[in-house]
């Protein structure tokens, strides 16, 4: 596999990951910026399948997808124990945190009653 091939299948692969996540979550604001990315990656493909076939290609612009989407200052990857109590740390520091996702499952919360 040459170079343009690999990074043409790393783009496809980007935009399936980038769309399952944009389905997957409830989150409009998410949606909306994991479709974006996901767009983002079907052009940095369409450029690499143009360089690979030695056409011309057209520049792209610098991303704002996340300046357009949220007001955060920090994303924490992670809704579990850890991923929280980095929200609250980053939120202590006056740093507004967006955490994805919903709350990992966890017996720290307390166990239900049968």
């Amino acid at each position: 596999m040459n170079a343009f091939d690999f990074a043409i299948k790393l783009e496809q692969d980007g935009k399936k990951f980038y769309e399952k996540l944009a389905r997957d979550t409830d989150n409009v604001g998410l949606k909306n910026i994991f479709s974006r990315l996901a767009s983002y990656e079907q052009k940095h493909y369409d450029i690499f399948l143009a360089l690979k076939g030695r056409q011309p290609v057209a520049e792209m612009a610098d991303t704002t997808v996340l300046e357009m989407e949220t007001k955060a200052d920090i994303v924490i990857i992670g809704a579990g124990p850890a991923g929280l109590q980095a929200a609250i740390h980053a939120a202590r520091h006056k740093a507004a945190p967006l955490v994805p996702g919903k709350p990992a499952k966890s017996s720290l919360g307390g166990a239900r009653a049968a």
